[in-house]
């Protein structure tokens, strides 16, 4: 059996209502709205507003503590044992 840890947290994510969050985020993006962030340089008097250019997998990842990369390694990993048994 393989140790799936970032998977495992995936599907908690998803418990915990990944789901609802990533429909959320889908609707703000249909309606216009941008999840922006605020940056002000020091040698700046003003603030300015950029967009925040993240997959919104990624944002939700990031969120709940997951790495996309070490999920999808596991998900390699199950995949080549279950090919391995055939």
């Amino acid at each position: 059996m393989i140790n799936t840890p970032e998977c495992d947290k995936m599907r908690k994510a998803r418990e915990k209502g990944s789901q609802i969050i990533g429909e959320f985020l889908e609707w703000c993006e249909s309606n216009g709205i941008v999840l922006s962030s605020v940056i002000k340089e020091e040698d700046e008097i003003f603030e300015r507003w950029c967009p925040i250019n993240k997959r919104r997998e990624q944002i939700l990842a990031d969120f709940f503590g997951v790495d996309l990369d070490k999920c999808e390694e596991e998900r390699q990993a199950i995949l080549e044992e279950l090919r391995s048994k055939q």
